[in-house]
């Protein structure tokens, strides 16, 4: 996905007035992608705090895993990547299991190169 259209989805998220838990998921899922902050690392953590699905569990912490793999917090990174992991495998979802998988493997190689 190009990063214009993930603004324009940022954008059509951020428009509602009271987003659910699942649109706010996305939203730091897609803010992740597009600025990669600590600023998006504690949203997902206050998101945690929610009320979540196993699966949102999940993505929340891929999204706290590549931030903090991404500012040079490796072991607090892969922490949180190992949770998403096992959070993903207990939603008993292959397509997230294997997106999740994939994304670990996309920040281990972003810290190495």
């Amino acid at each position: 996905m190009e990063r214009g259209q993930l603004k324009d989805a940022l954008s059509a998220i951020e428009s509602h007035s009271s987003p659910s838990v699942a649109l706010r998921v996305a939203q730091v899922q897609l803010e992740e992608r597009i600025d990669n902050s600590f600023r998006v690392r504690s949203k997902a953590e206050a998101i945690l705090r929610d009320k979540l699905t196993i699966a949102q569990k999940a993505i929340c912490y891929e999204v706290i895993g590549r931030v903090s793999m991404s500012g040079g917090q490796i072991e607090t990174g892969m922490k949180a990547m190992r949770k998403a992991i096992s959070l993903a495998s207990e939603a008993q979802s292959l397509v997230l299991e294997a997106r999740v998988a994939v994304s670990n493997a996309e920040a281990l190689i972003h810290w190495v190169a």
